[in-house]
């Protein structure tokens, strides 16, 4: 009676970690429940407690979610953050200047951050630049010329985000809190100098570059008689207007405006062609236009794959998933794929500027919360990375690896049971690592391997590997606090706004 008690035991735990599967061929060794006893998810779902996990490597892994926010230094959000390098004061030319507090909310002005504004306030090395930055206008031509700096006045360069210590709860204290449970990153550099548009290249690729030696950069635009470019509302993408052009740069870091293709590439593969040929599922979770915006699904800011002509006119577009609120039904079910990146809607995405909130880190708790209290949480990585600096000061000056970048450090938190507790790792990763994790989950081949293509950085790149302890026993999930005025509701009912997470 006892033999038939156990063998209906395993059997029930074994169905629970059927529900974790990626959509691909089983991988060997999965989780093992180690008994019968289960947690309640926060939705009343069983989670599986298992001992640790038979690999005792990176297959312990099935689902890696990449949860992408915009526009941050690591220093403007985890300024002090025990551990880590930062510092309370900047260089401003030949001046030193306190860093002053500025919440979510209160950066009304969007800080230029196109590839000369990197390299002006690089000036070499000495990181001391940052003062000369212009604001960004969406009436001005794209990127700065001879317009006014910010400087150093409440609203520019040199701030940092409060952590909300002690609770950790408003402004950037549920980042902190994540931090301080799991693992933050401090020398996370963006793979590029510039804005979005090719940082989101870059996190599906590992490459921006068209030809040998030859890359895009900044943002797409139109043709001025002048022979400038302006920038419109609207995709970068295959739906862009039949005028659109991309601009370049070439190892002389010179860059060409408008030389570049119309933003449909085939100039280079992206993971949805490795995971395609290994028959793992993903998804991109994007927020849907709403109006007035007259777009397809998922074609407006961000969605880096409608620039894949591939993918915009091939069988994967239906892994674009609108609206971006969906995952929290998916990471609550079970349902979440192999690889599942998550862009939310301009007011949750810490982008500062007009429509700045303090939303964002709310946000991010409500899909970290959802994954760790779903049935999928003991085989799952959770990455956190903002896709670019936004202009904000950081006083780490970033390595060059090629013509490219690196680029400003930016935050990466990485959460799962298998995350080192409260470990702030000083390898120096990039955006190639988040890919190379990937693969390395998935038994990938790297992105180059077929030499299609140039400039991939996921071969070079550290694995985000040294950051996790697959020796230790899955930990369970605490749930990240939300500030007073949010909570999952807030997105799960949240309406389409129409506002890109980024129009730079």
């Amino acid at each position: 009676m006892r033999s038939i008690s156990l063998f209906v035991v395993l059997v029930a735990c074994l169905a629970v970690v059927g529900c974790s599967t990626n959509g691909a061929a089983p991988l060997q060794n999965p989780v093992v429940p180690g008994s019968a006893v289960q947690e309640a998810g926060r939705y009343g779902e069983p989670q599986a407690v298992p001992t640790r996990c038979p690999d005792a490597n990176v297959k312990c892994i099935q689902h890696v979610v990449i949860i992408i926010q915009e526009n941050r230094t690591l220093n403007n959000l985890f300024m002090s953050f025990p551990g880590a390098t930062t510092r309370t004061s900047g260089k401003a030319g030949g001046a030193t200047v306190r860093l002053h507090p500025q919440t979510l909310g209160g950066g009304k002005w969007d800080i230029s951050h196109c590839w000369q504004d990197a390299v002006t306030a690089y000036d070499y090395g000495r990181m001391d630049g940052f003062y000369q930055l212009p604001r960004e206008r969406l009436t001005v031509a794209q990127c700065p010329s001879l317009r006014p700096p910010i400087g150093t006045g409440a609203l520019g360069p040199y701030s940092y985000v409060p952590n909300g210590a002690p609770k950790y709860v408003d402004q950037a204290g549920p980042y902190w809190n994540m931090a301080l449970q799991y693992v933050l990153a401090d020398h996370f550099f963006a793979t590029d100098f510039g804005p979005s548009f090719t940082a989101h290249q870059n996190l599906i690729a590992g490459t921006v570059e068209i030809t040998k030696n030859l890359s895009l950069v900044n943002y797409p635009g139109t043709l001025t008689r002048a022979g400038g470019m302006r920038y419109y509302p609207g995709p970068w993408s295959c739906d862009s207007p039949y005028n659109t052009v991309t601009s370049t740069i070439n190892v002389e870091d010179e860059i060409s405006e408008g030389t570049g293709p119309f933003p449909c590439l085939t100039q280079y593969r992206t993971l949805a062609d490795t995971l395609d040929a290994r028959h793992v599922s993903w998804e991109y979770y994007t927020p849907t236009q709403g109006p007035p915006n007259p777009y397809p699904k998922g074609v407006y800011l961000w969605n880096p794959f409608a620039a894949i002509r591939t993918v915009r006119y091939g069988p994967d577009w239906a892994n674009v998933i609108t609206p971006q609120t969906d995952v929290l039904e998916a990471a609550r079910k079970g349902r979440l794929k192999g690889v599942t990146w998550v862009v939310p809607s301009g007011p949750d995405s810490d982008h500062p500027g007009r429509f700045a909130t303090d939303r964002g880190p709310a946000w991010v708790a409500s899909v970290v919360n959802a994954v760790g209290t779903g049935p999928q949480w003991y085989s799952t990585a959770i990455i956190v990375v903002w896709d670019d600096w936004g202009g904000y000061y950081d006083p780490v000056k970033p390595p060059h690896r090629d013509y490219r970048g690196l680029g400003f450090r930016v935050p990466c938190i990485i959460i799962s049971p298998y995350a080192r507790k409260g470990y702030v790792s000083h390898t120096q990763y990039e955006f190639g690592s988040v890919l190379k994790l990937v693969e390395e989950v998935f038994t990938l081949p790297l992105l180059g391997a077929s030499n299609f293509g140039y400039g991939y950085t996921d071969a070079r790149a550290n694995s985000l590997t040294d950051s996790f302890d697959f020796m230790q026993k899955p930990r369970s999930f605490t749930p990240i606090p939300y500030p007073k005025k949010y909570q999952m509701s807030t997105f799960i009912h949240e309406e389409p706004t129409g506002i890109p997470p980024d129009t730079q």
